[in-house]
């Protein structure tokens, strides 16, 4: 199965409730990009709390471009549903992977592209998710895709056949048929909906593209 996941990118949380409301009810998940402005440049909004006040049955996932994680992972463990962890930015993946469990919170490992693939393969079978970066400058909508993630993609498919591989950045209408292609099978797409004159009709097209994979 392959999932369609918006990224929600906002500096306030008028600007994040007002896109969980824009997707609530045309997909099942939604990601929150949350950037620190250390471990990215950027700096959004970083305030779990808030979510405390959201309704709806959107699930949401963290992506926490953040360093040091463990410093913030209790609060968002309580509001959302998945936490996506930078491989980079800790060395305490099994602490936060076993407070997530505690909580009945998925955790996804994330990969900036120049990171060796072959780092995250004792995790495989803690985590959800693998999310394998796509661009090279994270925390921004529209960055170019970069072609190296499709071999990443290869290989780690050839090491975890039935695992959820996510790839994030860069995703578009030409460049989603490639990542299906060879083995993703969760796309992060961001600028393509936001960015498009009708978010409904940009969604569906995604959506239709799982069929043929």
């Amino acid at each position: 199965m392959v999932e369609i996941v918006p990224s929600i990118i906002g500096r306030s949380f008028a600007d994040i409730q007002a896109k969980i409301t824009t997707l609530e009810g045309l997909t099942t998940w939604a990601q929150l990009d949350i950037a620190d402005g250390h471990f990215v440049d950027n700096t959004t909004w970083q305030t779990p709390d808030d979510l405390e006040f959201v309704n709806g049955q959107l699930k949401l996932e963290a992506h926490l471009m953040v360093e040091q994680p463990e410093e913030v992972v209790a609060a968002w463990l309580a509001v959302v549903d998945r936490l996506i962890i930078h491989y980079e930015s800790t060395d305490n993946l099994d602490e936060i992977i076993s407070a997530a469990s505690t909580r009945r919170v998925e955790v996804g490992i994330a990969l900036l592209l120049e990171t060796p693939l072959d780092l995250v393969r004792p995790w495989l079978d803690k985590v959800k998710v693998i999310q394998l970066m796509g661009i090279k400058r994270l925390g921004f909508y529209g960055e170019a895709f970069n072609e190296g993630v499709l071999e990443r993609i290869i290989t780690l498919r050839s090491w975890w056949p039935h695992g959820i591989i996510a790839v994030d950045g860069g995703i578009g209408a030409d460049t989603a048929p490639q990542v299906l292609a060879v083995g993703a099978n969760r796309l992060v797409i961001g600028s393509a909906i936001w960015q498009s004159d009708d978010l409904k009709k940009a969604l569906k097209h995604f959506q239709s593209l799982t069929s043929n994979f």
